[in-house]
């Protein structure tokens, strides 16, 4: 089994971002579930917003961030304290740890992997028994990329192998991996020439509660079944 990450830099988040909001809504999820002394792993730090942010809450969860990306890795740690750093080149690098943990977060990775379904699973094994996955992908379907699509202006992440909508997302969950779905949730809804503007910002997270299939992301919170516990 191969969990190949396509891309062996990161040229998909600027190292001057700023946060955006589906870091804070990601934050209040993991904060909704971890317990204060919970042990969390962060696959696909980026710069560390999110991690950042649950630490303001609960200082004493401990962290452990990963990332191929040895300078989003840096710009994390200098953002917030993290007690262990693990650069991967392969998903696969991580089957040798040996430790379990309470809460894995997993934001804006699995569409950049070559095997999704076997993604999931794998990374499902490295939960502990009651312990949960947060997932969030980029939906297909947002206003800004309609947009787009009208005026022919075909937006593609170079890095993206797959790509849901919120009901294909669904359908992954529940039907493919054959996920136990503890919650849906959405970040915010990208309206075109605003989404920019935090002033606006309030707004399109209000709007993405009440239209979650346009949201910026697709986000599940998942555990393990009873039959993919080990005893």
């Amino acid at each position: 089994m191969n969990q190949v990450i396509v891309e062996s830099k990161n040229f998909h988040i600027p190292y001057d971002q700023s946060p955006q909001p589906y870091h804070f809504i990601l934050a209040e999820i993991v904060c909704k579930y971890a317990r204060d002394d919970a042990s969390i792993l962060d696959v696909g730090t980026g710069v560390g917003h999110t991690i950042a942010l649950v630490k303001e809450k609960m200082p004493d969860v401990t962290i452990t961030a990963v990332d191929i990306d040895s300078q989003c890795l840096e710009i994390a740690q200098s953002r917030t304290p993290i007690n262990e750093i693990i650069q991967i080149n392969d998903l696969e690098d991580l089957q040798n740890l040996n430790t379990k943990f309470d809460l894995i977060i997993m934001s804006h990775v699995l569409e950049h992997l070559m095997c999704p379904v076997d993604s999931v699973h794998m990374i499902m094994d490295l939960l502990t028994s009651k312990g949960v996955l947060v997932l969030a992908v980029p939906n297909l379907i947002t206003p800004s990329i309609i947009f787009s699509s009208l005026r022919q202006e075909h937006y593609v992440n170079r890095g993206h192998v797959s790509s849901w909508d919120h009901s294909h997302w669904m359908n992954f969950l529940e039907n493919i991996v054959q996920a136990d779905v503890l919650e849906y949730s959405q970040d915010y809804i990208p309206l075109p020439f605003f989404w920019k503007i935090n002033l606006f910002r309030p707004l399109f997270i209000f709007l993405a509660k009440l239209f979650p299939w346009f949201a910026f992301s697709n986000i599940a919170v998942v555990q393990k079944k009873k039959s993919q516990i080990t005893p």
